[in-house]
């Protein structure tokens, strides 16, 4: 290792102290691949971490929490619960999350905040310092100021200092004066608090919110003393025995767990697309090792004639290569943690959209993320520098003083077409392989991902033979100018590098346009099914958002009054709740099957067929059926507060806003089992000639307060939302293209820093130095021109996996295949004139190299 490390610091440094600029561009190139690969990862991390029950600020971990699969959880159950617990001290919190805005201030708009209840009193009798729980609000203080049962509360900092101690809230379109006793004591250990948070306690919430019967979830904590660990288990055993069927224990590390599997095919799918740019300087690593080969040939022959063994030189360049993984990794992290402050939004709209709420703004690197960039970054460029390091160390030294470029043999292409054709069959089997199931239900294709990657690979060592197939081709054109025919000299037989520089942007390129044909067929599924189920002129719900199972019902007299309004023809009403399901999350809709089987409203993938005698029947949607593996005619059982009871699948329906999963019932079925008289969505159809403005204005003068919709206003909501979800990958995409085309300007860069006798010679023949640039611009122009060509075929190739693998296996959704050929005709133009400007810049600075000049 001495003698390497003297060899680094004698041929690498010194060359690359020659080399400033090319080795600055390298690096950032390597430092942009490692830069989305950690900035991905950090927001998926961050995401996924703020993902926690504002109950955990309040009081601190508690043990375990129960919740119901059938939604709320029933005050009733109390005493059941306790009784399931025996003798083991353990201390029972109820506990209500929801939202509410303020009422409009005089700048009109509404601020929404977070309600807590919490049984302040169950809480002053926990010994919280004895638990040693770092963080923990003093509640005692709190509900010893509780005076009366007037609508009192305590508020976060943030609360107070904007909006003062008497608030107004709105609760279901009405004002409810809530009067502040004080802020929210916190210690200093603790994680700062919402700054939206009002804590009340659980009698006063429920009183306001109407929800006397029922909380969230109840959390559970464990008096401390010997045996702590094995009383605990003991407890959780018997709760779970004794609610099986009904309830849900869940601790701390098991909420967040659940949350990351959730997420975890997302996560996954992220991070693999944020590998396009690494695995485009892969190609640039390999290709920039080689030319270095190239240029040292004569020093490298200078070490072997003095006795170097040719394991030393394989070390010599590997080192060179680990170098610049760990620079360029430890730069990347840095660019990671910077671009991950913008990820981390778009990930957490699309986790918002499909998942769970998370408050996300920020992300952090830990340590372990900044070694996993590093590492990734040195195991790319390893990879890369391989194949050249080995040439360096076999090659005798007759050859290595040979002046040449390794153009590509007859013999080389034909290695190539049988390793590409091999590619190609293995990515084919590949694309037979099942998805790997995963642990929340959801599926990870690697069978897909498999099968992409062989097709690039295979793709990619067709790139150089391509290229100098078309620049044969484009010889037929005859173009009467010398810079033109200078150029596809140097192209009809293409070096490995062009070849390699080509490869990459076969990559990039491919990958780009393979995601426009995802988003595109994408977009018109969506488009599709909103023009199928979103019929109707208006959508009602209440106008404030909710905690996970809570409910906020329009009453039955106000959906009397939506049927009586005038202009209005039918009401369509439905019951919307969150249920859980072989201990996953989904939504069960309860809606009039018959009027929508007539209606047609839904996009089928199987038909609605009879149900056995006695059964009750049930419609899934695909991204339930995938994830609960069920299909026509499997039984399901389902929770309810009044007991499970069976239903039999009977139809499965396309659903692109949904990654969960929903099952429809029979809408008496689900009001009956969930007691709820009314409904939580209403759909309004408007009679011929009605004026929906006025209708609107008949609805909102209610009394209530409303979320009212009209159909084009959702419609494009529904679209806002499906493109947010993609905005991440947009951003990927660019990073891609943008470092194969840095990778074609290194590659020209030193291609034309060996060329420099043949340069000199042209200019002593007369050639100007514009039409020298012109020869680098005809150069460069080719063969991204080839090379893109090549990568949106490929792209087709690349667009049918995602659509019909990756996208069916990770999400369950069946989209209908749309390719975007205008988009991808502007790629091509844009890649192709970005590539021929960036090779006039490298051509014109060639143009004035000295013959005798030395590599800078």
């Amino acid at each position: 290792m001495t003698v390497t490390a003297s060899l680094v610091r004698r041929v690498t440094l010194r060359h690359w102290r020659k080399e400033p600029l090319a080795t600055v561009a390298l690096l950032l190139l390597v430092a942009v691949g490692v830069a989305s690969f950690t900035a991905i990862r950090l927001a998926n991390r961050a995401a996924v971490q703020s993902f926690r029950q504002f109950t955990q600020l309040v009081s601190g971990s508690s043990d375990f929490s129960v919740t119901h699969d059938a939604g709320p959880f029933p005050m009733r159950e109390l005493r059941e619960l306790r009784s399931a617990l025996g003798r083991e001290p353990v201390h029972l919190v109820p506990v209500i999350e929801a939202t509410a805005p303020l009422a409009p201030s005089a700048g009109g708009g509404y601020t929404p905040l977070t309600l807590l209840g919490v049984d302040l009193v169950a809480f002053a009798n926990i010994d919280f310092d004895q638990r040693q729980t770092a963080g923990t609000v003093r509640v005692e203080k709190l509900w010893r100021e509780t005076a009366s049962p007037a609508a009192i509360a305590w508020a976060s900092a943030g609360v107070i200092e904007r909006h003062g101690t008497q608030l107004t809230l709105l609760l279901d379109g009405k004002p409810i004066a809530v009067e502040v006793l004080g802020r929210i004591p916190e210690t200093a250990e603790a994680p700062p608090l919402p700054e939206n948070l009002l804590l009340f306690d659980l009698p006063v919430l429920q009183r306001v919110l109407g929800r006397e019967g029922t909380v969230d979830r109840v959390e559970a904590v464990l008096e401390p003393g010997p045996e702590r660990r094995e009383r605990l288990e003991r407890a959780k055993e018997a709760v779970a025995s004794k609610g099986a069927g009904r309830w849900a224990v869940s601790t701390e590390d098991s909420r967040r767990e659940s949350a990351q599997t959730m997420t975890q095919a997302f996560r996954l799918n992220l991070t693999v697309l944020s590998l396009i740019a690494l695995l485009v300087g892969l190609y640039l690593v390999r290709q920039t090792l080689e030319a270095a080969v190239v240029r040292r040939r004569a020093e490298l022959a200078t070490l072997r004639a003095l006795g170097l063994s040719p394991r030393s030189l394989l070390w010599l360049w590997l080192a060179e290569a680990i170098a610049l993984g760990f620079l360029g990794g430890s730069v990347g992290v840095l660019l990671g943690w910077a671009g991950a402050q913008f990820a981390v939004q778009a990930v957490g709209q699309t986790v918002n959209a499909l998942y769970f709420p998370t408050t996300a703004a920020t992300a952090n690197v830990t340590l372990q993320e900044a070694v996993a960039g590093t590492l990734v970054g040195v195991l790319a460029c390893v990879v890369a520098g391989w194949i050249p390091a080995r040439e360096a160390s076999n090659t005798p030294p007759a050859q290595l003083l040979a002046h040449r470029l390794h153009a590509l043999a007859r013999d080389g292409l034909l290695r190539r077409g049988l390793a590409a054709s091999a590619c190609l069959v293995l990515a084919g089997a590949a694309s037979l392989l099942p998805g790997i199931r995963l642990a929340g239900g959801s599926t990870f294709p690697l069978g897909g991902y498999l099968a992409a990657f062989l097709a690039i690979a295979g793709t990619g060592l067709l790139a150089g033979p391509a290229v100098a197939l078309a620049t044969r081709s484009a010889r037929g054109l005859r173009p009467g100018k010398a810079p033109f025919r200078i150029a596809s000299s140097f192209l009809a037989r293409p070096s490995r590098r062009h070849g390699i520089a080509a490869a990459g942007i076969v990559c990039a390129v491919a990958m780009t346009a393979g995601m426009a044909v995802l988003v595109a067929s994408f977009e018109r599924s969506v488009r599709g099914w909103i023009e199928q189920s979103l019929r109707a002129d208006f959508y009602v719900t209440k106008a404030f958002g909710h905690a996970d199972g809570q409910r906020h019902e329009l009453s039955t007299a106000l959906l009397e009054k939506f049927r009586t309004t005038p202009g209005v023809r039918e009401v369509g009403d439905q019951v919307m709740l969150q249920i859980r399901l072989d201990g996953l999350p989904t939504q069960l809709v309860g809606a009039r099957l018959e009027r929508i089987r007539e209606s047609d409203t839904l996009l089928w993938r199987h038909r609605p067929k009879q149900a056995p005698d006695g059964a009750r029947e049930a419609w899934i949607s695909e991204s339930f059926a995938s994830r609960f593996d069920a299909s026509v005619g499997r039984r399901l059982t389902l929770p309810s507060p009044k007991g499970a009871f069976e239903v039999v699948v009977t139809a499965v329906y396309s659903d692109y806003g949904n990654e969960r999963g929903s099952i429809w019932i029979q809408l008496d079925e689900a009001r009956e089992r969930w007691s709820i008289a009314g409904a939580t969505h209403a759909a309004l159809f408007l009679a011929d000639g009605a004026q929906a403005e006025q209708v609107r204005e008949s609805l909102a003068a209610s009394g209530e307060r409303l979320l009212i919709l009209d159909n084009r206003t959702l419609r494009s909501e529904v679209l806002r939302i499906f493109r947010q979800t993609f905005s991440i990958t947009y951003a990927l995409e660019v990073v891609g293209v943008g470092v194969a085309l840095g990778g074609l300007a290194l590659t020209l860069a030193s291609l034309n820093l060996e060329r420099r006798g043949e340069l000199t010679t042209l200019r002593a023949l007369g050639f100007y130095r514009r039409e020298l640039s012109a020869v680098a611009r005809w150069e460069g122009g080719l063969m991204a021109f080839t090379a893109t060509g090549l990568g949106l075929l490929l792209s087709l190739v690349l667009g049918w996996i995602l659509v019909y693998l990756v996208n069916k296996q990770s999400f369950g959704w069946t989209l209908q295949w749309e390719v975007p050929y205008l988009a991808l005709l502007v790629l091509w133009s844009i890649v192709t004139g970005a590539a021929i400007a960036v090779s006039h810049v490298v051509g014109a600075r060639a143009a004035g190299l000295a013959a005798d000049r030395e590599e800078e």
